[in-house]
């Protein structure tokens, strides 16, 4: 999927948001950070794993790290483990890079979770859909659209 398919779902929503092209990779938070120009704290991560409940979307601060143990407690899954590549494209619509907190496959049921510390943003850059592309959108319109489960999961 693409920055196009992105950009489609947000128009069609009418959500106040941007996708910027970078002209570089922007894969990791480092990278988005460095050509933004911004804070980690500004960049969402949407970090997808695998579970015995179900496939998740965690989204989080780019300066924080998933607690796998805390994830799991917090939705009542058993174990929870980083997804394949091949899994956050089936889960997402979208290759890792580039994954956005919004707009994904919903051919199966995702389960979202936001950690809190992300509500301190009132706007973040996230993956835009592509590993050179950059969203950025309200966390407001992140909660709207996916309505995830607020929790601490980080370490």
């Amino acid at each position: 999927m693409s920055r196009k398919k992105l950009s489609d779902f947000l128009e069609k929503r009418g959500i106040d948001a941007e996708i910027i092209d970078t002209g570089v990779e922007t894969a990791t938070v480092v990278a988005s950070s460095e050509v933004l120009g911004l804070s980690r704290r500004k960049i969402a991560k949407s970090i997808v794993f695998r579970s015995d409940i179900g496939a998740i979307v965690a989204i989080m601060r780019g300066d924080q790290r998933v607690s796998n143990r805390k994830l799991a407690e917090k939705i009542g899954a058993k174990n929870v483990e980083l997804a394949d590549p091949q899994t956050v494209e089936e889960v997402t619509g979208y290759s890792v890079g580039g994954v956005p907190p919004v707009g994904h496959n919903h051919s199966m049921d995702i389960i979202y979770v936001m950690d809190r510390k992300l509500l301190e943003c009132d706007r973040v850059y996230a993956g835009g859909g592509d590993n050179r592309s950059q969203l950025s959108i309200r966390v407001k319109d992140v909660l709207r659209l996916v309505n995830p489960k607020i929790v601490d999961i980080s370490e």
